[in-house]
């Protein structure tokens, strides 16, 4: 259930008095804001029942503000409306974490969460509306009832934040509620939750629970706390601070849905004359309308002045970003980030070049044609995937420009390391890809060009330091500092959210991410047993595994709980953590620290991951690090858990035999903990079998390989430029699709020795995964 409190700042005190005095200094800056709380609560209700605050969750809530409001009066000895600056300190941690002082103000926690979804005014849109006659009283409720509307017609619309939102919404406000009740008559019934319901509240706040106006009381300190974080000389530096503010970021959310993963800052909209433009540029974003999007940022106004410059900067600019990086990485099979200022230079390149590239990519096969699927996608192409007809090039005609080129070998590049773990081959192509990198002309230093070369000369590193990473070539460590260096030195943006460290070794972003880079040396360190380096590195790692002495680790669990229970980048220090213990500490793991390590464990058991690599191991290494403390039963429960999951996981894209329908990873992780509880005879069946998938990984690489290693084998001319003809051309060995039940018996039983399946695979798994 929600409850969506609608409240005001600035101008509109006028009409609705605040129940905290204004900000000194600062009484014109205006907001209309929805205080969101919401709970996880499924209530009884159906259509035509009235829709009161009376889930269980809500009213506890009600009483935790009662009890926060008392604690403040209590404390400093004065009514709550002259503690606005107490109170203003001490939200953040109320709002987040339902505590005072660190105290519980229940006896039971809070299960529910709040959210923000602010909308400003900006002294221009002020101005405009006073010079019509609206500053009387009239024409304030006249401007505040149009806020409204378009707060909850943009909050419950389309694009919407709660746009199509399940379950039941409260609608509470101390303004005029009929404004609410048309603007939701105005949205398409289609978008709006199954109930909802509006209710006034008296613009007052009573000790005891007389008028209900508990979330009103919270979002009027909230109001004030955004108006106090507010610095800077103009509106725009203003509003960008607030937004970089590190309470403010984690509570408020956009009021459109499409911007909520474009930025880990908080977005604030805006309502003046601007709005009309972000609006219809919003629209082209969500429906991909590349040219309309493209020719409405010629028609934005010039200039910084006023909220021109947050709009095009925080509000503007990562639309345009999100539509370059999506054209550039289906065109160009790499991101680009060209900043509002420089998209429409991205897009006259880009948007021209989208339905020639299409046909192009069709052409050779790397794109379905949406008219004749079947040309595609039919048995005799699954498996050869992206570039199966490049090998046909030359006979269809077809000549590939350095840009599909460098498309094509970055793909091949992906596939080698996320679908065919094939990693021997990546050097042969990098070298292919560097040669045509040295081919795209570069117009200027602030060109579309030059980021694109600057990008896919790193992205090239990185697979060459994979290259060697996988089959036991140190060179990578050399390599894996130069991208640290390099993206220290000229940073490169990237995705803002986490990435797969481990599971998604092939993630581009992975090469422009410093935390990422860092974390791999760490692996390194180990690996090599250079517990020096580790430590001088690990120093650097900003998280609470690594600050602390080995004796103070009973402590760790419960800051853990607070710090990173939402975070699930965690899991990967974890498992730094554990092989660093197993590689270097063993004599310090003693009863408490194994102990706490469990207590860990079962934290992450109850939640989800986005990296399952990291997660099968860290199970690998919890397994063996109990039967070193001798917890045999707690190392063969964690085996049985790990077991299920490479049972309920999808592992093959294409059917294959049952008693190996689980990928080399996880055959391998298998072998090693039942290598290390002693079950030998089932470990090298596990390692066998780890064999043999990926000896038919290699299988299908090989038929893959055959269809598009004219790219990179072979001279630049004979791909470009000689159109062969019957008479020119070469004998072709013909690579046929393998067939599973053919690999099984050609390499099953292929070594005698557990030993010798552990030799093999020392250049075929990288040191993550060992």
């Amino acid at each position: 259930m929600y409850n969506v409190t609608i409240t005001t700042t600035g101008i509109f005190d006028e009409i609705r008095p605040s129940l905290f005095p204004l900000v000194e200094g600062k009484e014109g800056i205006t907001f209309i804001n929805a205080l969101e709380y919401s709970t996880d609560d499924i209530l009884p209700f159906e259509e035509g029942d009235d829709i009161t605050d009376n889930s269980p969750e809500i009213e506890l809530e009600h009483e935790r503000i009662r009890s926060f409001v008392a604690a403040l009066c209590a404390e400093h000895g004065k009514p709550y409306n002259e503690l606005r600056d107490e109170f203003v300190k001490a939200l953040p941690e109320f709002m987040l974490d339902g505590t005072y002082k660190g105290e519980e103000l229940l006896s039971t926690k809070r299960r529910g969460s709040y959210n923000v979804h602010a909308l400003y005014k900006s002294e221009r849109g002020r101005d405009l509306l006073f010079q019509r006659n609206y500053r009387d009283t009239n024409g304030l409720l006249y401007l505040s009832d149009h806020m409204v509307g378009y707060l909850i017609e943009s909050l419950y619309g389309r694009s919407g934040i709660f746009g199509m939102a399940a379950g039941a919404q409260r609608i509470t406000t101390p303004l005029r509620c009929y404004t609410i009740h048309q603007a939701i008559n105005r949205v398409d019934r289609y978008y709006l939750p199954e109930l909802i319901a509006v209710q006034a509240l008296d613009n007052t706040y009573s000790m005891d629970e007389s008028n209900r106006s508990e979330f009103l009381l919270i979002a009027d300190v909230l109001g004030a706390y955004m108006v106090q974080a507010m610095h800077g000389q103009t509106e725009s530096e203003q509003l960008d601070t607030l937004s970089k503010d590190p309470f403010f970021r984690k509570v408020c959310e956009p009021v459109h849905r499409f911007y909520r993963n474009l930025t880990n800052d908080a977005i604030i909209s805006v309502y003046d004359e601007s709005n009309d433009w972000t609006d219809c540029l919003l629209h082209d974003y969500i429906y991909n309308l590349y040219d309309r999007f493209s020719e409405g940022i010629d028609y934005w106004e010039e200039g910084n002045e006023g909220v021109l410059g947050y709009v095009r900067h925080r509000i503007l600019s990562p639309l345009a970003d999100d539509l370059v990086r999506e054209l550039s990485q289906e065109k160009l099979r790499i991101d680009l980030y060209p900043g509002f200022d420089k998209a429409r230079a991205y897009f006259d390149f880009l948007v021209p070049y989208t339905s020639y590239a299409k046909k192009m990519l069709i052409h050779i096969g790397v794109k379905e044609d949406d008219d004749c699927p079947d040309d595609i996608t039919n048995a005799e192409n699954i498996g050869v995937d992206l570039l199966s007809h490049v090998e046909s090039l030359s006979h269809k005609g077809a000549q590939l420009t350095v840009l599909e080129r460098i498309y094509c070998l970055l793909d091949v590049c992906y596939e080698a390391v996320r679908r065919y773990q094939n990693y021997e081959v990546l050097v042969s192509i990098v070298d292919a890809l560097d040669a045509a990198i040295g081919e795209v002309d570069i117009e200027s230093s602030d060109s579309w060009q030059a980021e694109y070369v600057q990008r896919v000369s790193r992205l090239s590193k990185w697979y060459r330091m994979l290259g060697h990473a996988f089959t036991g070539n140190n060179a990578y460590r050399n390599l894996l500092e130069e991208l640290i260096a390099a993206q220290k030195q000229t940073p490169l943006v990237h995705e803002p959210y986490f990435n797969n460290y481990i599971c998604d070794v092939s993630c581009q972003d992975n090469v422009f991410n410093l935390e990422c880079l860092q974390y791999l040396l760490l692996h390194h360190d180990i690996e090599i047993g250079d517990c020096e380096s580790f430590e001088q590195r690990i120093q650097s790692i900003d998280h609470p595994y690594f600050k602390m002495p080995f004796k103070a680790y009973g402590q760790i669990h419960n800051l853990l709980d607070i710090e990173t229970k939402l975070n699930s980048n965690d899991i990967v220090y974890f498992l730094v953590l554990l092989k660093s213990i197993h590689r270097f500490y063993l004599d310090q793991l003693d009863r408490n620290l194994w102990n706490e390590l469990l207590r860990l464990w079962s934290m992450y058991g109850k939640r989800n991951f986005q990296d399952y690599y990291a997660e099968c191991l860290c199970a690998k290494y919890m397994a063996v690090l109990a039967m070193y403390m001798g917890d045999r039963a707690v190392a063969e429960r964690i085996k049985q858990d790990l077991h299920t999951s490479f049972e309920r996981a999808r592992h093959w894209r294409e059917t294959v035999p049952s008693d190996y329908s689980w990928s080399t990873f996880a055959f391998y992780t298998m072998a090693q903990i039942d290598e290390a509880l002693g079950h030998l005879d089932s470990a090298q069946e596990y390692y066998d079998k780890a064999y043999v998938t990926q000896a038919y990984t290699q299988a299908c690489w090989a038929y893959y390989e055959s269809k598009c290693n004219s790219l990179w084998n072979g001279t630049q001319s004979s791909i470009i430029e000689i159109k062969l003809t019957a008479a020119s051309s070469q004998p072709v060995v013909v690579v046929t699709k393998p067939n599973f039940e053919s690999v099984i018996k050609e390499n099953k039983g292929a070594f005698s020795t557990i030993g010798e399946y552990k030799e093999f695979f020392q250049t075929h798994m990288i040191c993550l995964y060992m």
